[in-house]
């Protein structure tokens, strides 16, 4: 089996994907994540109404959410 890393940075203004440390794609993307939403946070699913569906079709390991937006040689250390 291939493990990768998948890193996904937002800022506020854009959201950035990294696989393996490398940036994959970026795009415009601006407002507040999860303010007042009373929703569980998903990871590797989309939750609706408490229960998950649309699952990513892999294992997950060490998954992790930081209170800020990590710079790219930050995300590199980290794959």
């Amino acid at each position: 089996t291939d493990w990768h890393d998948f890193i996904a940075v937002y800022d506020g203004k854009e959201a950035i994907l990294y696989v393996d440390g490398v940036e994959l794609d970026r795009k415009p993307c601006t407002g507040v994540l999860r303010t007042g939403n009373h929703e569980p946070t998903g990871i590797g699913a989309a939750v609706n109404g408490g229960y998950s569906d649309n699952a990513f079709p892999c294992r997950l390991d060490h998954a992790a959410i930081w209170k800020r937006a990590l710079r790219a040689d930050e995300v590199a250390a980290l794959s």
